[in-house]
């Protein structure tokens, strides 16, 4: 099978992975792992860093201090390592914006992926795009039957992390808190926060 939906962890993982067969994720230099689609940036919402914190607040804190860790309101976006072959190149400035992104990822690894072994990241804590993402290639392996549930699972990994960020959002906002400003306040709200029952029965 290419593919399964590991129900314990609520991810796609598929063993066609560790040997990247999808074009688009080439790697664009020979010193480079092959990355995959673990070239990408990951964000992580209020669903992820909830997670983080009723399991290893320390954890969240060492997340904020990272050298490629990006802040933000409601969110922490941890850039991939780009590797000096692609400030190198002396094609850029002939690029538009979007072909410099496509390129830039190609350069690029998670600082949380490890060659040989895979994604060291804690599989509770991966993001929604991480746990649900497969690509063409893998796509095109599998069964009618066996896409069906598969892509079951990804709008229920993805509809779970959107719900849950958006109402967290919105009460951090009319508390007048964000993770930018206010991260500590933020961590110790996330430790008590159940916004829906069913969410933590779902995890009890």
């Amino acid at each position: 099978m290419t593919a399964t939906v590991d129900q314990q962890n609520n991810q796609i993982l598929s063993p066609l992975c560790s040997n990247c067969p999808e074009p688009y994720f080439k790697k664009a230099h020979p010193d480079l792992p092959n990355a995959g689609c673990c070239s990408y940036s990951p964000t992580f919402s209020l669903f992820e860093l909830w997670k983080m914190v009723q399991k290893d607040e320390r954890f969240v804190r060492r997340l904020f201090e990272l050298p490629t860790a990006e802040v933000l309101e409601t969110e922490v976006k941890v850039h991939a390592h780009v590797h000096e072959g692609y400030s190198d190149r002396d094609d850029l400035s002939s690029l538009s914006p979007i072909e410099q992104s496509d390129l830039i990822e190609r350069y690029s690894v998670c600082v949380f992926l490890r060659n040989g072994k895979g994604c060291m990241l804690d599989a509770s804590f991966k993001n929604a795009v991480c746990r649900s993402f497969i690509c063409p290639s893998v796509e095109a392996t599998l069964s009618n039957e066996l896409l069906h549930e598969i892509q079951a699972a990804i709008h229920a990994i993805q509809h779970e992390a959107k719900q849950f960020h958006t109402t967290c959002k919105q009460v951090l906002q009319e508390l007048g808190l964000s993770l930018k400003k206010d991260h500590d306040e933020v961590i110790r709200f996330l430790k008590q926060y159940y916004p829906e029952p069913d969410l933590h029965e779902k995890r009890s």
